[in-house]
C-alpha cells in the first residue's frame, strides 16, 4: 500500500511537472474556452467581394431595373467616396443565403458616378440603401461602432419585412432638368432658400425657352 500511494504521488507530480512546462513554452493555455476573451471581428472589404456587382452611371439601371421593379432581385447597394471605407465587420453570408432571400449585393463609387449618387439622393456617406418590391429603403448606420453583416442581414431579412423602415419610390433616372432641379433642392436644404429660388426661377425660363427653340424648328421643317 505504502508502494502505491508513492507511485500515484509521483506520478501526479510527473503530470504537473509536464504541464508547467508545457504552459512556460506556450504549448498550451492556462485559460479554458469558455473563460477566453472573444475575438475581435472579423473586417472584411465589401468592394472586394466577389458576389458584389461594381455599380456605375451607365450599367445602373440595366443590372437593378430600379426604375421598372425588374426582376433581378432586390439589391443592397453600398455607396462608398474610395474602397478604404468600405470595412464590414462580421463574418461574410454564404452567397447561398443571399440568393435564398433573392439579394444582389452592389456598390458605386460616387467620386466617379454622380449621377446615380444624386438620382438616389444619398447622404452621409459611406451609406447603404436596398431596392426592394419598388421601394427604396435607406439603412440608418449605428450610431456606435461600423457595418456590421449581422445588423444589414437583419434590416434585409427582418426590419423591412416588418415594416420598421418606411419606405420611398424610387427615384426615376436623372435627365439634364432633374439634376437641374435636385440641385435646386439640395441648396434649399442647405439653407439657401433665397438663391435656391432664383436659380429656380432661371431654370423655368430656361426650359421654356429650350422648349419654344424647339417648337419653332419643328415648324420651320413642317
Amino acid at each position: 500500500m505504502l508502494f502505491l500511494n508513492f507511485f500515484v504521488n509521483a506520478c501526479l507530480l510527473w503530470t504537473t511537472g509536464l504541464q508547467l512546462l508545457l504552459l512556460s513554452s506556450g504549448k498550451i493555455s492556462s485559460v479554458s474556452a469558455e473563460d477566453a476573451p472573444p475575438q475581435p471581428l472579423q473586417e472584411v472589404k465589401f468592394y472586394n467581394l466577389p458576389s458584389v456587382v461594381k455599380l456605375n452611371d451607365k450599367n445602373f439601371e440595366h443590372e437593378t431595373q430600379a426604375s421598372t421593379g425588374g426582376t433581378t432581385g432586390s439589391w443592397l447597394i453600398y455607396f462608398h467616396k474610395s474602397r478604404d471605407d468600405t470595412l464590414i465587420y462580421g463574418a461574410v453570408p454564404d452567397n447561398d443565403v443571399l440568393a435564398e432571400h433573392h439579394i444582389v449585393l452592389g456598390a458605386a463609387n460616387i467620386k466617379y458616378n454622380v449621377n446615380v449618387w444624386e438620382r438616389m439622393r444619398v447622404r452621409g456617406l459611406p451609406a447603404f440603401i436596398y431596392l426592394h418590391r419598388g421601394k427604396l429603403y435607406r439603412y440608418q448606420k449605428p450610431a456606435m461602432g461600423g457595418f456590421t453583416w449581422k445588423g444589414l442581414l437583419q434590416f434585409c431579412f427582418e426590419d423591412v419585412p416588418n415594416n420598421v423602415y418606411e419606405g420611398e419610390p424610387i427615384p426615376s433616372p436623372m435627365t439634364a432638368f432633374s439634376r437641374l432641379m435636385e440641385l435646386v433642392r439640395s441648396i434649399q436644404k442647405d439653407g439657401g432658400r433665397f438663391f435656391g429660388g432664383i436659380l429656380l426661377v432661371f431654370s423655368i425660363l430656361g426650359a421654356a425657352a429650350l422648349a419654344g427653340q424647339k417648337k419653332k424648328e419643328k415648324s420651320k421643317t413642317a
